[in-house]
């Protein structure tokens, strides 16, 4: 979202008014939406006067867990062993770059880059951990210990729900998103 009084995306102003809007997977209020927010809108479109009327708007964010280490110098954070690029444009709310510390837990909306990054567009302060998210490709699984790694995080998933995997179970380069609600213990995050 790059404007707000109706909401702005990839430059079409789209009226939200009757729009069902979901932010992380519970009804919402349109007036939640928020600037730089990465959001899948449903509803028609006038290319001629670039706007249209949203059917629903939904947001769910791409991280959220502790900071691990911040580097002002080269824009990037830690995230859950993911590395976030933060740019001119993206939006902070609650705090900045230079006022992150170890171990406050934040939310992060981007987009994956090439090499595996998070290209942050917002990044929100948490004043309290409703667990933590993760979305990414799965690489080094190990089906014997019930383990994966996305990006640099170690995720146990011998006692996870699993939703929606293929026939064939959990496979590398599979993207996923993985739930916890606890920190990573020993760097392992176990997910839910």
């Amino acid at each position: 979202i790059t404007g707000l009084g109706s909401i702005i995306v990839n430059d079409v102003t789209f009226d939200v008014d009757t729009a069902d809007v979901v932010i992380d997977g519970t009804p919402a209020a349109a007036s939640e939406l928020r600037l730089g927010m990465v959001v899948e809108v449903r509803g028609t479109v006038d290319a001629r006067t670039a706007t249209g009327v949203a059917a629903s708007v939904e947001f769910d964010d791409d991280l959220q867990g502790p900071v691990e280490a911040v580097d002002e110098s080269q824009s990037t954070i830690v995230v859950l062993g993911q590395l976030v690029l933060v740019t001119e444009a993206t939006v902070f709310d609650g705090t900045t770059l230079a006022t992150l510390e170890i171990g406050q837990v934040i939310e992060v909306s981007g987009f994956a880059d090439g090499g595996g990054n998070l290209r942050a567009t917002r990044i929100e302060l948490e004043s309290e951990s409703e667990g933590y998210e993760l979305r990414g490709v799965i690489a080094e699984l190990a089906s014997d210990a019930e383990t994966f790694r996305v990006g640099g995080q170690l995720v146990d998933y011998s006692n996870a729900e699993i939703e929606n995997a293929p026939p064939d179970g959990l496979a590398n380069d599979l993207y996923v998103e993985v739930e916890a609600q606890d920190d990573p213990v020993g760097g392992v995050l176990a997910a839910t």
